[in-house]
């Protein structure tokens, strides 16, 4: 029980310290990150999983964001996911995506619009 609480508040810790680090840097530019900690019973397995992010608003209304997942005990760099979204209207979202692998091999890309009601 002690090494699950122990395990637990450091978790909290290091998830605090990094939405505590999300920044903005100026000029359109934010840097942050997300930390996804979980135990799963039966396995007995935690999961320790942080995703940094960057992003850029450019003035005429246009973001860019990139992110990759880094498992904490084991990592392995997996690649990066990139987006490019423009708000057409106040309730539609234009954006493309792709994912670079490891390699830095490109996937398929995907264009769609988002309608909010």
């Amino acid at each position: 029980m002690k090494k699950i609480l122990a395990s637990f508040a450091i978790a909290l810790g290091i998830a605090y310290g990094a939405s505590a680090s999300a920044a903005d840097i100026g000029n359109g530019i934010n840097l942050g990150a997300d930390v996804d900690v979980n135990y799963t019973t039966g396995t007995e397995a935690w999961v320790y999983k942080l995703t940094p992010e960057m992003s850029y608003s450019t003035p005429w209304g246009i973001g860019l964001s990139a992110d990759t997942s880094i498992m904490i005990d084991d990592p392995e760099f997996t690649g990066i996911n990139w987006e490019a979204s423009m708000m057409a209207m106040d309730n539609l979202e234009i954006y493309g995506k792709i994912k670079s692998d490891a390699d830095h091999d490109f996937g398929d890309v995907t264009m769609g619009l988002t309608l909010s009601f």
